[in-house]
């Protein structure tokens, strides 16, 4: 019962302007690389695998459960449900969100994080990819830095730890 994606977000979390002003980069020479570290950010947060273990922006999962019954998904901020089969009823306590399917079916549910945890989370891919642009080379010898404290201190707040 491993969620897979359907629809990814339509935009990036951080904008490629965006990152290049926080980057104080004034050209666009760099693009490419800027881009792929946000999408790497992006990765590293986002989704099933990401350690938000949430949804950041609008995108759309499916899953497949054996038979109806109450089932719990596995995203907190589910929006909507529906079903390949039967009737699929969304609900939503403190652990999280719930399906009750009336028999056995793909669910396909829009997840989208609160829009109040957004701006944390674009502090976190622009503090995550400044420090990769300025470390490009793995870490070794002298040179020595983890990620920023600052971003572990943004995550813990809104990471979501499924039971």
């Amino acid at each position: 019962m491993t969620p897979r994606l359907v629809t990814p977000p339509a935009d990036a979390i951080v904008p490629l302007n965006d990152m290049r002003a926080h980057l104080r980069v004034l050209h666009n020479d760099e693009d490419a690389l800027i881009s792929s570290m946000i999408d790497a950010a992006s990765a590293y947060l986002d989704g099933w695998r990401g350690v938000l273990g949430r949804c950041v922006l609008a995108q759309t999962w499916a899953v497949d459960y054996p038979c109806g019954g109450g089932w719990r998904l596995p995203f907190p901020d589910v929006e909507t449900v529906t079903a390949s089969a039967g009737t699929a009823t969304l609900s939503h306590d403190s652990l999280g969100s719930i399906v009750e399917l009336s028999e056995a079916a793909t669910v396909t549910m829009v997840i989208r994080m609160p829009a109040e945890l957004l701006p944390s989370v674009q502090v976190i891919v622009k503090l995550l990819v400044g420090h990769w642009y300025a470390n490009r080379e793995a870490v070794s010898g002298d040179a020595k830095q983890s990620v920023p404290m600052s971003v572990d201190a943004l995550l813990s707040p809104i990471r979501w730890v499924r039971l």
